[in-house]
């Protein structure tokens, strides 16, 4: 919300600009990580006495990394066409994307040893304090440059908390620069390389083209776009909070196949009931999110509406198929999620390049919802056909039908005169009755 705040007063124009470099540098965000960090969580997670071998050179190359890389994309982007102030906040935020991933690091391994209370506070520290310091802001001054430069602040004490609690919980472990160990550790990680790397284009794909295809109105849409989107980042952090525990889980029981299908049937609905929740309230009362662009036009506000509209379609997708790309990438089975992805950013690509100079924000929205639907339906293809662990077809099943009466009794209770408010708060108590009478709450699932 805050960040919406921010927007509305510097201007879509502006904030635009930052999310196409945002954007920009998340694309490259695998060289400053290069699958360390899901490698790490997946290994540990199954052999924990490898933490004081692996550690030391691990942690010594993700340094490396994360300060060479805001060079190397300063590079791309003059390259590109940036210059002068742009490349200088692109090499900010750059810097705040490489300290970002040693913060992720130090969560993978908390989740590999099953920390999970250190790793869901280590997941809200940077942002409560990123909302300190622009409120803060907000009351003094705030322009593009200062709110980056809280981007980066936030990033960096949040990374020197996360070290004491390693340094606590692990005890202190020498870094060590081993070059034989860094390459067989680069060879090891290179496939969760590809797939960072995959997902980050996937990702952010849409906010560069829409800069880069549209001219001087680029930077506009790309601001409108992300206004829209910015809700979709906000209700997937409940994803990115609760997926990675699972990750562990999985890679933890990689050899039990039983427990694997346990843990798949109780996790799907913990991962799809929330975002159910939220997808069905955005493509309803999506317009109630945008209150803070106090002065955008009816025509912007009319473009932010729609794109959020649809991008919260891709929520519900996303909620209900999430955990089974998280089950192939913990337990072996990376090169074909990397597979599909790839062919997903080809669907993406091709489509926003023919659709976005007439459609703008819009199309990007449209395209975003078709790639994630062909990822879901290709994950569940392959663990139904190439893997020994059971899909949860009755729990997935009963999903649906929540997920449909909960929907249109959403949208009837809409009609009438009530509050928007009122409606959410009712509707959410149907969600949990539908729920709790199809049996989505009992433990039982966990044999389903």
């Amino acid at each position: 919300m805050v960040n919406n705040v921010v927007q509305d007063k510097v201007g879509h124009t502006e904030f635009g600009l930052y999310l196409a470099l945002y954007a920009f540098g998340f694309l490259f965000l695998a060289l400053s990580d290069m699958g360390i960090n899901q490698y790490s969580t997946k290994t540990l997670a199954a052999q924990p006495p490898l933490l004081k071998k692996m550690f030391p050179s691990m942690f010594s190359l993700k340094v490396v990394l994360s300060m060479v890389y805001p060079f190397f994309m300063v590079g791309a982007g003059w390259l590109v066409g940036y210059e002068g102030r742009e490349l200088y906040f692109l090499f900010i935020l750059c810097l705040v994307h490489g300290i970002l991933q040693i913060n992720f690091f130090f969560r993978a391994n908390f989740q590999a040893f099953q920390k999970f209370r250190f790793d869901a506070f280590a997941s809200v520290l940077d942002r409560l304090l990123m909302l300190g310091i622009v409120c803060a802001l907000l009351f003094t001054k705030i322009d593009l440059e200062s709110y980056i430069w809280a981007y980066l602040a936030s990033a960096g004490v949040t990374m020197i908390v996360l070290y004491i609690f390693m340094l606590r919980i692990f005890g202190f472990i020498r870094p060590r620069w081993d070059v034989a160990a860094m390459r067989q550790l680069l060879k090891m990680s290179f496939p969760f390389a590809v797939i960072t790397v995959l997902y980050s284009i996937n990702d952010k794909v849409d906010q560069v083209m829409l800069e880069r295809l549209l001219g001087d109105a680029g930077k506009h849409e790309t601001g409108l776009y992300g206004g829209a989107y910015r809700w979709v980042d906000t209700v997937m952090m409940y994803l990115w909070t609760v997926l990675p525990i699972f990750f562990a889980k999985f890679a933890f029981h990689v050899r039990e196949k039983g427990e694997l299908s346990k843990l798949l049937a109780f996790g799907q609905p913990i991962a799809a009931l929330p975002m159910l929740f939220a997808g069905v309230f955005g493509i309803i009362y999506g317009d109630k999110l945008l209150f803070l662009f106090k002065n955008s036009s009816p025509e912007e506000l009319a473009t932010m509406a729609m794109c959020l509209k649809i991008l919260f379609i891709s929520v519900l997708v996303n909620g209900l198929f999430a955990i089974y790309s998280t089950l192939l990438t913990s337990t072996g089975h990376e090169r074909f999620v990397s597979w599909m992805i790839g062919g997903s950013i080809l669907v993406n690509v091709g489509l926003n390049a023919i659709f976005i100079p007439y459609y703008g924000a819009i199309a990007a929205a449209y395209t975003t919802l078709l790639s994630f639907s062909l990822l879901s339906v290709s994950y569940i293809w392959y663990i139904q056909f190439k893997l020994d662990v059971k899909i949860p077809y009755t729990i997935l099943g009963k999903l649906l039908l929540v997920g449909s009466l909960f929907g249109f009794a959403f949208w009837g209770i809409s009609m009438t005169s009530l509050p928007w408010w009122l409606v959410s708060g009712v509707s959410g108590l149907i969600l949990l009755g539908l729920s709790y009478f199809a049996g989505l709450f009992s433990l039982k699932n966990r044999g389903a």
